[in-house]
């Protein structure tokens, strides 16, 4: 079914981190060891068994799957209970900082595995994009390539102008009402990212919205 955008609310980051001691260097380095994709059903879950097979490796033989919330999957790692954990989120996290203050961190490279994943020139409308980690967000990661995820509002072709315009207006004029407390350094509802919603057009409404708000 075709699909419309009102906009691209927010991107979050595939942060994919072993502790700086650790042998593994790559994804496909975790052959044997156990991992944390996060909340089962959650998308950093759902991707991460993409990017394990991607990587050639099968989840849940030859690498160990644990689900948890990036607290306790922070402090398994630091235990050593866990050898590598995934998240998607913004940037920088609280919980990693920490963990990288303590312990030390690696991220793992993730763009390479971009074309197996069907992003950028693979799948249209994955909305997956490669992404350096920028320099200063944790102490060693600046630089990496990993994968960024847009997360788009989208609607059917056929919602009224109006509405789209509508509902366009309010994410543009009241973005400072409708960030949730718990997106930390996630780019929500910026002005400058709405409208970049790749392979799914902007709805005429959302247009019109943008053009007479922006220019």
């Amino acid at each position: 079914m075709p699909l419309r955008a009102i906009g691209r609310l927010y991107e979050t980051y595939l942060q994919f981190v072993v502790r700086a001691d650790s042998a593994v260097r790559v994804v496909g380095d975790l052959a044997g060891h156990t991992v944390s994709l996060g909340a089962a059903g959650s998308g950093a879950a759902v991707l991460g068994e993409q990017i394990l097979h991607a990587a050639g490796l099968t989840p849940g033989t030859e690498v160990a799957l644990r689900h948890l919330p990036l607290a306790d999957a922070a402090d398994a790692l630091r235990a050593c209970s866990v050898d590598a954990l995934l998240v998607a989120g913004g940037l920088p996290l609280p919980a990693l900082t920490t963990l990288d203050d303590r312990v030390g961190l690696r991220f793992l490279p993730l763009a390479g595995l971009l074309p197996r994943l069907g992003g950028q020139g693979g799948q249209a409308g994955s909305g997956l994009e490669e992404v350096s980690l920028p320099q200063g967000t944790y102490r060693a990661a600046g630089g990496v390539a990993t994968i960024r995820v847009s997360n788009l509002l989208v609607c059917r072709p056929e919602l009224p102008r109006g509405v789209a315009e509508a509902l366009t207006r309010l994410l543009v004029q009241r973005a400072t009402e409708l960030v949730p407390p718990n997106a930390v350094g996630t780019q929500f509802l910026d002005v400058r990212c709405l409208i970049g919603t790749g392979a799914v057009p902007l709805h005429p409404g959302a247009i019109a919205a943008y053009r007479a708000l922006h220019g």
